[in-house]
């Protein structure tokens, strides 16, 4: 079965996020939270806003950034199938 008929059929769920499984990416997480939390309990309430509220725009813009080279990948790949099918 193709990927195609698989993704149709929805036995292949490409919309799902996948959070990577990885040790690297679990202790930078961890440690990302760590260090918010540490600052969150040491700053005034309305500056622990502030960190809350930088760290929600940071987390968007890695989204939008990592879409958009995924988007670019993609469109890559369909060029490089494309030359070869028409060759």
């Amino acid at each position: 079965m193709s990927m195609i008929e698989k993704i149709y059929d929805g036995r292949e769920k490409i919309w799902i996020e996948t959070i990577p499984n990885n040790p690297t990416f679990n202790s930078l997480t961890e440690k990302i939270n760590d260090e918010l939390n540490y600052f969150r309990e040491i700053l005034s309430e309305e500056d622990a806003i502030r960190l809350t509220d930088l760290d929600v725009v940071k987390s968007e813009l890695a989204y939008k950034e990592a879409y958009t080279k995924f988007d670019y990948g993609f469109k890559l790949g369909i060029l490089f199938i494309r030359d070869m099918f028409s060759e």
